[in-house]
């Protein structure tokens, strides 16, 4: 099947829809974390929250490299 193009026919852009996600995205990551907020009892937002994790998991990693280089020896 062959399937063909007339001139003058334009294809439907895909740069709103990205241009809407990414505001989206900023305002999600700009907005308050009612969880995290009410578990520390201080204000956060949820990109203040992602960082958080991000350094958890990195120390996380840290040490099973740590481990890794020492030999895993008990």
């Amino acid at each position: 099947m062959q399937q063909t193009i007339q001139i003058g026919q334009v294809q439907p852009s895909v740069l709103p829809q990205a241009e809407a996600a990414v505001k989206n995205c900023k305002a999600w990551l700009n907005a308050k974390s009612e969880t995290f907020s009410a578990l520390c009892g201080e204000e956060f937002t949820h990109k203040e929250v992602l960082l958080a994790h991000a350094a958890c998991v990195l120390l996380i990693v840290a040490c099973g490299v740590a481990e890794w280089l020492e030999g895993g020896a008990l």
